[in-house]
């Protein structure tokens, strides 16, 4: 996730700075990490790490498992076609489009996510937690 966070950054920067060849790189890097995410979080071996207990369901309920991995893919491929968007947006140079293509892409896959994989963020300013957050 502090990769996604980090490719996520880059984008923003981009955005601002108006530099379309690495809001189109940091897009296409965040579509390949969030796949790699699924690999990472639901090995083949299908052996489960100690993050699965952030998401409040016991790692050895094969039922719970399966429930979240289900939520995991539907998200991980809104961050995937969500970044491959942002990626094509950013070929037509409207860098006003392709950032309401990335404030959609955190609002309906990132925070929404989070939302129902992690514990509620108390520690977030009231604001945030409004947004989404």
């Amino acid at each position: 996730m502090r990769m996604i966070s980090s490719h996520m950054s880059k984008i923003f920067d981009a955005i601002m700075a108006g530099d379309h060849n690495t809001v189109s790189k940091e897009s296409n890097a965040v579509a390949e990490t969030s796949k790699s995410i699924m690999r990472n979080f639901f090995p083949e071996d299908g052996k489960i790490g100690e993050w699965f207990k952030e998401t409040g369901k016991d790692p050895n309920n094969p039922e719970e498992v399966t429930t979240v991995k289900k939520d995991f893919e539907q998200y991980s491929k809104s961050i995937v076609d969500a970044a491959m968007n942002i990626a094509e947006n950013v070929k037509k140079q409207n860098i006003v489009e392709t950032y309401k293509n990335f404030d959609t892409m955190l609002k309906n896959a990132c925070f929404a996510c989070h939302e129902t994989a992690r514990p509620k963020w108390p520690e977030w300013p009231e604001w945030m937690q409004i947004t989404g957050g």
